[in-house]
């Protein structure tokens, strides 16, 4: 069964590790430390059709901080995927990281996606707002 996270918001914040980890920077040939500058991060969330990503609906690059408050209401009681991705310049190179996906079952960590939509994912469901009687 796939498990999608409730929030409490139909507007709500996104929120990441920030980049780089210590895991992530590296050495160059004469042992010196590569310089990442300029991080920022690019955010895509789509609607879920049949448990699967379906079609993009929210999409932003280069944001500053390790994390987002979408701009735009989203459905109520509504199922959606979601990613993140590092962008930054190395020697004055734009790169970005790999996709973010969520663990599988287990516990155990599937390879971060190349190409996305993929169903692994992070994934969360909106609140079900009830309308009072009489209001449409």
């Amino acid at each position: 069964e796939i498990v999608f996270t409730e929030v409490d918001s139909l507007q709500p914040t996104f929120k990441w590790a920030s980049f780089p980890k210590s895991r992530d920077i590296e050495r160059d040939e004469q042992g010196f430390l590569i310089k990442i500058r300029d991080v920022t991060y690019d955010l895509k969330i789509w609607k879920s059709e049949n448990e699967f990503p379906g079609y993009l609906i929210y999409s932003r690059q280069s944001l500053p901080e390790p994390f987002h408050k979408i701009e735009q209401l989203l459905e109520p009681c509504a199922k959606y995927f979601w990613t993140v991705r590092a962008r930054f310049k190395i020697d004055g190179e734009t790169r970005v990281t790999e996709w973010g996906i969520s663990a599988i079952p287990g516990g155990l960590m599937v390879r971060k996606s190349h190409e996305i939509p993929n169903p692994n994912l992070y994934r969360f469901k909106t609140p079900c707002i009830k309308t009072p009687i009489g209001e449409k």
